[in-house]
């Protein structure tokens, strides 16, 4: 395990209101028997982008799926599970993300499969 310090590149200081070394000294919440949570770009919106994995997971039934309202209609089309749409809009993010966050945590406690689906590459824009 890395020292928290080793991750103090993520954020300033202050962003979160406590230095970034505190962030990282224990879990919020451990489940027991948690499921699965997959993180997912819907890239440019245009399914056949898609890959095959992506839209293995997206067609699975007993899936729950949350993601942005800004995901293209015809990639949210190919969900096959269960589908939340987050309602992030400008001035309630924070709102938005503890739902989001709620929303995982209950499904993930269940023993669920969740994938977090999000407009673009997630690891660039998430």
């Amino acid at each position: 395990l890395l020292p928290a310090s080793a991750f103090s590149f993520l954020a300033p200081p202050s962003r979160f209101g406590r230095p970034v070394s505190r962030l990282f000294e224990s879990p919020v919440e451990v489940i027991e028997n948690p499921g699965t949570l997959t993180l997912l770009g819907a890239g440019p919106g245009d399914p056949n982008l898609l890959t095959l994995k992506a839209l293995s997971l997206l067609s699975d039934p007993s899936t729950l799926v949350v993601s942005d309202r800004l995901v293209s209609q015809p990639i949210l089309d190919l969900v096959a599970g269960n589908l939340l749409i987050a309602n992030k809009n400008p001035g309630c993010a924070d709102l938005a993300q503890n739902e989001i966050y709620n929303w995982c945590m209950a499904s993930l406690s269940l023993g669920k499969n969740v994938i977090r689906l999000k407009i673009g590459d997630p690891f660039i824009f998430g």
